[in-house]
């Protein structure tokens, strides 16, 4: 459902509080980490939103201000999403295996190693996780892209002591390089995942699970030169070419920015 908005580019009222947040409270309860993840992820759609009001936007004072909230909202989102996966990481470590692979396979797939987890919520909860954190990654590059010069530089600057304009700018904007390699380690770690599931035959274990994550870690991939794993991941989907509807979902939340 979160996928199918950001692809439609409409938010989801998985984000509103008074569906994650309200009944929660009235009931005394205490959310499930995975449960967190979910919230966490229902927040990306209303983030395309409004990345496409900002492109539709023409005054040059609207435009920067809506700037400055989307950098931040997007590394606040970005932030929740790390800190999520520390503790997820620390609770359930123990149910995680990792596992080295020969020379010949780190050759061929381009990792050093495989990871195993206990069961198949573990896995899909983490890929849950790492194909999020790419879909907003891909989004704050995106918008990146056309908004090189934030409200902050334009604005703040003017008024703000250079060093406080530096230590604002180190909270809140990340280098897009820092962008890049955080997409890259995700993909990668999607790929020591898919490798954990991949069957003798070739084909790819509840392969129904993967399809959007494989898509995710193809777009990072594909934006840099010789990399050993499209061409093993491009060969995992082959495999699985009666699973269709992941791939086209994560083509269309992937697709080019239009105009209406």
């Amino acid at each position: 459902m979160i996928t199918a908005a950001v692809a439609t580019r409409q938010a989801t009222f998985l984000a509103l509080d008074s569906w994650k947040t309200d009944p929660w409270r009235a009931a005394g309860l205490k959310k499930t980490m995975v449960q967190c993840l979910i919230d966490h992820a229902a927040e990306i759609p209303a983030l395309y939103v409004d990345f496409i009001q900002y492109l539709k936007t023409s005054s040059p004072v609207t435009k920067a201000n809506m700037a400055a909230v989307l950098e931040v909202n997007m590394a606040n989102l970005f932030k929740k999403f790390q800190s999520w996966h520390h503790t997820w990481k620390m609770e359930n470590d123990s149910f995680i295996q990792e596992v080295t692979l020969s020379v010949e396979e780190q050759e061929y797939f381009g990792v050093s190693s495989k990871l195993a987890f206990i069961n198949i919520d573990h896995t899909v909860t983490e890929i849950h996780y790492l194909q999020s954190v790419i879909i907003l990654l891909e989004l704050w590059k995106k918008f990146r892209g056309v908004a090189p010069r934030l409200a902050m530089d334009a604005q703040g600057g003017q008024n703000c002591h250079p060093e406080e304009t530096r230590a604002a700018r180190s909270d809140h904007h990340p280098p897009t390089t820092s962008l890049h390699m955080e997409g890259h380690a995700a993909a990668l770690e999607i790929c020591r995942i898919i490798l954990g599931c991949l069957q003798p035959s070739g084909r790819l274990a509840y392969a129904v699970q993967f399809i959007l994550a494989i898509r995710m870690a193809l777009t990072v991939f594909r934006q840099e030169d010789g990399n050993l794993q499209v061409t093993w991941l491009e060969g995992c989907l082959q495999r699985s070419s009666e699973i269709k509807h992941g791939w086209d979902i994560g083509n269309n939340a992937m697709q080019s920015y239009q105009l209406a």
